[in-house]
C-alpha cells in the first residue's frame, strides 16, 4: 500500500477506537486481525462442538422413541395374542362387515 493509504486508514483505526493516531502502528492493526483470526477460530469450534452434541442428542432421542414404540407393539401384540385379544379382533371386524342391502 502506498504511505498516504497507510496513513488514511490509521487515522480511520484511531477514529474508530477513539485512540491517538500515533499509537495505532502496524503491530497494534496486526494483533487486531490476530484476535478477529482467534474469535473466528472459537466460533468455528463451539458451533462444531454445539453441532455434534445436538446431532448426538438427537440420535439417542430417535433411539428413544424407537424403543418405546417397540415395547408398545410388543405388548399389544401379546395381549391381542390372549383369548380375550381374539375376542376384540373379531368384535371390531365383525363391526365393518356390511350385508347387502335389499
Amino acid at each position: 500500500m502506498a504511505v498516504a493509504d497507510v496513513d488514511g486508514l490509521r487515522q480511520a483505526a484511531a477514529k474508530i477506537f477513539g485512540l491517538d493516531p500515533a499509537s495505532v502502528s502496524d503491530g497494534y492493526l496486526v494483533g487486531i486481525k490476530n484476535i478477529q483470526a482467534e474469535t473466528l477460530e472459537y466460533k468455528n469450534r463451539v458451533n462444531a462442538e454445539a453441532d455434534a452434541i445436538e446431532g448426538r442428542l438427537g440420535a439417542e432421542g430417535d433411539a428413544m422413541v424407537a424403543r418405546v414404540q417397540g415395547e408398545y407393539e410388543t405388548k399389544l401384540n401379546g395381549l391381542l395374542g390372549t383369548p380375550a385379544g381374539k375376542a376384540y379382533v373379531a368384535w371390531q371386524a365383525a363391526d365393518n362387515i356390511e350385508f347387502a342391502k335389499r
